[in-house]
């Protein structure tokens, strides 16, 4: 898109971010290790292509941010709890402490394999990649986030997202159908629950339209000021972080840009 609709120049800055959702698919292959050797290939060799189509076209200056680890979001972190729980001894626990192993190792691997692509590029375009290691700078993260909230630092709610919900709205032929999900399952497996609820409206033979919306909700009263009352949390949703995080990260990739500005000037 970028190379079709643009005219490349020397200024021109590009943020190259990817590998959250990848990471979320991979973790669902759980079981399937064919599958998840397919889809680790595949999302390898996208980032590696999307690199040297941009290098290779004349961009000169990239933004690359790696993905967080997993063992962080509220996703999964009842998993990682249940994990490191000294005080049960239970097939629940030891199936937890599996599922947490695996995650961080198809973490592990996946970090391992973009860096390999990062050291590849820097080879043939060496400068050019400025990277944001978020992967190994979350703690950092989460400690800026905490200053920034200065006297009130001690009320930081990161393992806990805002949200404890999710509605899903669904336009089946303009019809309007909403329905609360779980946020601890699977957004996919969410989606896929809502469809079997209704597919029997689908009319076979012809042309349906189907519009899915996914939204984050709050089973509290309603709150007037939003943004006040999430001020102190990390994430927005399972997944997701809040504005705050938002800004600090903008920051943080402004001087990343500012320093890409000093090697080109030089």
């Amino acid at each position: 898109m970028i190379l079709s609709q643009h005219k490349i120049n020397n200024n021109d800055l590009v943020f190259f971010e990817i590998g959250g959702n990848d990471l979320f698919s991979l973790i669902g292959f759980d079981g399937n290790e064919a599958k998840q050797a397919e889809f680790m290939k595949d999302s390898i060799d996208r980032v590696r292509t999307g690199l040297f189509n941009l290098l290779n076209n004349g961009v000169k200056n990239i933004i690359f941010m790696t993905p967080p680890r997993m063992d962080f979001p509220p996703r999964y972190r009842d998993i990682f709890n249940k994990a490191n729980d000294q005080t049960i001894q239970s097939e629940e626990h030891e199936k937890a402490k599996a599922k947490a192993e695996f995650i961080i190792n198809i973490c592990n691997e996946y970090y391992s394999k973009i860096n390999n692509v990062l050291k590849e590029v820097e080879q043939y375009y060496p400068g050019s990649i400025e990277l944001y290691d978020l992967f190994n700078k979350t703690d950092e993260l989460v400690s800026q986030f905490k200053d920034s909230l200065g006297e009130d630092n001690k009320n930081a709610i990161i393992e806990e997202a805002y949200s404890n919900g999710q509605a899903i709205e669904v336009k089946l032929n303009n019809e309007k159908i909403t329905f609360n999900t779980d946020p601890n399952v699977d957004l996919l497996q969410n989606v896929s629950q809502v469809i079997n609820e209704f597919k029997g409206d689908i009319i076979f033979g012809a042309k349906n339209t189907l519009d899915i919306t996914i939204s984050a909700t709050r089973d509290k009263s309603r709150i007037s000021d939003r943004d006040q009352a999430m001020k102190n949390y990390f994430f927005t949703d399972f997944v997701h972080p809040t504005k705050e995080v938002h800004r600090l990260v903008s920051d943080i990739l402004l001087g990343h840009a500012e320093e890409l500005s000093k090697k080109w000037k030089n």
